[in-house]
């Protein structure tokens, strides 16, 4: 219990600390939140199934996928987690955008000339 809330304690830290250096378009950590918690949730149920699923069937079947197997599990983590923060710089900067003050001509539809 102790080993998983530190865990979870060191990737919302991890994921503030790098949320907060790379858009650089967030004035308060409040704003960097709702991505924050989805990241750290996020790698933590990816971590999750790694253990719990991935690598039983990977020490089951060893003689079949040998080192391909162990290469495809690291390739699927990586591509699930890539995706995860993709997803969330996505969600902070649609958050970020929906906070910004926008002008009566911003929200009037373009119409085409002719």
């Amino acid at each position: 219990m102790l080993g998983t809330l530190l865990t979870l304690a060191l990737t919302t830290g991890v994921a503030l600390v790098a949320m907060w250096l790379l858009p650089d378009c967030a004035t308060d950590v409040r704003e960097l939140l709702p991505g924050t918690l989805l990241m750290t949730v996020g790698h933590q149920l990816v971590q999750s199934a790694v253990i719990f699923y991935f690598a039983p069937r990977l020490g089951q079947s060893e003689e079949t996928y040998g080192a391909f197997g162990t290469a495809a599990t690291m390739l699927v983590w990586l591509y699930v987690l890539s995706r995860l923060v993709t997803g969330v710089a996505f969600l902070n900067a649609t958050l970020w955008a929906r906070r910004q003050p926008s002008s009566a001509e911003e929200l009037q539809p373009v119409r085409a000339a002719g």
